[in-house]
């Protein structure tokens, strides 16, 4: 392995969705219960707690989809959640980063002591292409985030600096790990170095 010889730059963020809601949300309550409330709720005009009824219902519905994970390379670190521009081909020269958008869902958001608290880390590879890493790093971050608010636009953008891999076919691979509930998931990109 080469990890000595493989610099990567971990921009790091997240932006923290803040929602108009009431009450904590009722996590014994059915999804389709709360969303049935709601309407009824936007029928007589209270749109303000149809909207509270309709977040607790994503919250429930965010806690029971299980984790998943979107990576995308990009043309430059993101600006924000979603605010991105993909990469037009994987193919990198001796002085381009690969730079990648990563956005997990459905991790585990646990309510405590009145925060919303969940917990990621990622880890990343780079493999050849008989599958064999190259390089591999473990918690490039690891963190655990306690808010106000229900946190679903989430993201991290890796950058890493590929120019030192000899020409060929590569495959970046990410994994996502909940720090809650010890699931992870992960999402592999192929990419190709070129000399010139």
């Amino acid at each position: 392995m080469r990890s000595k010889r493989i610099a990567i730059n971990l921009v790091f963020w997240s932006m923290l969705s803040v929602f108009a809601i009431g009450a904590c949300p009722a996590f014994a309550a059915e999804p389709a219960a709360l969303l049935g409330q709601a309407q009824a709720q936007a029928l007589v005009g209270k749109t303000d707690k149809a909207y509270a009824l309709t977040e607790d219902a994503a919250h429930l519905l965010w806690n029971r989809m299980g984790l998943s994970i979107t990576t995308t390379l990009v043309a430059e670190p993101a600006h924000g959640f979603g605010m991105y521009t993909p990469r037009s081909n994987p193919v990198f020269t001796k002085k381009q980063k690969a730079i990648v958008y990563v956005v997990p869902r459905g991790y585990q958001v646990q309510h405590q002591s009145g925060k919303y608290v969940f917990g990621l880390a990622l880890d990343a590879a780079i493999l050849d292409k008989s599958g064999k890493p190259v390089w591999e790093k473990k918690d490039i971050t690891s963190r655990t985030v306690a808010s106000r608010a229900f946190n679903r636009e989430f993201y991290l953008c890796p950058s890493l600096d590929v120019s030192k891999l000899p020409a060929g076919g590569y495959t970046l691979q990410f994994t996502i790990r909940d720090l809650l509930t010890k699931s992870s998931v992960t999402s592999t990109l192929p990419i190709i170095r070129k000399d010139s």
